[in-house]
């Protein structure tokens, strides 16, 4: 891997999930000119523990992994990194999000490990400080490229540095980019969403960026109305503040919602503002 490129990370638990993140990842670093990174946790060894059981389950880990180079690297041309690390993934991370370069976590709704499932949630709370995005896939590419990427747009303060990313996207993929409000009766609320969409407007314009901007129907559930816009178009992808997450998993526990009948990835970002020029991945 380049000393000076960005990298994509995928947590790598040789599941079905991991592959559709694969496929993900490819599509993102090809575009972006991202390297990209497996990589697989084992659990720390237990105190009395054969050491030549657990040795043997690092070399069949990274056997495993470097086949699957050879694969990835046949079908789109680009060759991952593969990494092997023993220990607990949530104190990992942290440390190694930094270290590698990584400006994008991918993963599926939980990453398995020998003893539990760890899941996307507690991921998300572990790297809040890095500031890295984490896309969280359920399926394989819709497209092969992103086309169309639903932006909700928050009565939050905080919405507006998450917009900074949804222009490096639209810019890098030549997306469209399709917004969808709530339907705002508090009176403060109003004002903050107003002042948002007019940064939103300004800001898209000023670079040329074609969009729409749709309002959800009143008195409906606001995460259903995004979700149901989000399948009626066939998005690529949700992006989402990291502080809204519960809000869409709540959706796609309840049945017959249509958080629960839709798998397009969700993008969790966490507000930066070191994003000042939208260099996003780069």
């Amino acid at each position: 891997m380049s000393n000076n490129k960005k990298a994509i990370l995928i947590l790598w638990d040789f599941t079905k999930d991991a592959e559709n993140s694969l496929f993900h990842s490819i599509q993102l670093a090809k575009v972006a000119d991202n390297d990209i990174i497996l990589m697989h946790i084992i659990n720390k060894r237990k105190l009395f523990s054969s050491n030549t059981k657990f040795e043997r389950k690092i070399e069949e880990a990274t056997f495993k992994l470097t086949s699957k180079v050879e694969d990835v690297y046949e079908i789109s041309g680009i060759k991952p990194q593969v990494i092997v690390k023993e220990g607990n993934i949530l104190k990992l991370l942290s440390g190694i999000i930094p270290e590698l370069n990584v400006n994008l976590l991918i993963m599926g709704s939980v990453y398995k490990t020998d003893s539990k499932n760890i899941s996307d949630r507690s991921i998300l709370g572990t790297i809040t400080k890095s500031k890295t995005p984490v896309i969280v896939t359920e399926s394989l590419p819709l497209h092969s490229h992103y086309v169309e990427i639903v932006v909700p747009i928050e009565h939050d303060k905080k919405y507006k540095e998450t917009l900074r990313w949804i222009i490096y996207l639209s810019k890098l993929y030549k997306c469209n980019l399709n917004f969808i409000k709530p339907f705002v009766k508090d009176k403060y609320q109003k004002e903050d969403m107003r002042k948002n969409i007019y940064f939103t407007k300004k800001m898209l314009d000023k670079y040329d960026i074609v969009y729409g901007i749709k309002t959800a129907k009143k008195d409906q559930d606001y995460r259903n109305e995004i979700f149901k816009f989000a399948s009626k178009i066939d998005a690529d992808l949700i992006v989402a503040m990291t502080k809204k997450y519960h809000k869409y998993m709540n959706n796609k526990k309840k049945p017959d919602t249509h958080g629960s009948k839709t798998k397009i990835p969700i993008m969790y970002i966490n507000p930066r503002a070191d994003i000042r020029k939208y260099g996003g991945f780069r």
